[in-house]
């Protein structure tokens, strides 16, 4: 079964989707990432990482502690 990651396009984790990718790559895991359009969390945009992963939200501040969250989510 293949899980999905949503981030908004305008997001910072647009920046850092190489990185994402990477870490998810070496799990190897069956991962689809896609950027979509205003995901209307703006509140939290510019202060937090913010995902949607298996119809989950994922927020953290820490992008270290995001990806942690997003592989437990995925796991």
């Amino acid at each position: 079964m293949t899980m999905t990651i949503l981030y908004c396009f305008r997001n910072r984790i647009g920046q850092s989707e190489k990185m994402m990718r990477a870490q998810i790559e070496d799990k190897e895991m069956e991962v689809s990432i896609h950027p979509t359009s205003c995901m209307k969390l703006c509140v939290f945009c510019e202060k937090l990482n913010v995902a949607i992963v298996n119809r989950e939200v994922v927020m953290d501040k820490d992008e270290a502690k995001f990806m942690e969250r997003i592989l437990e989510r995925l796991e």
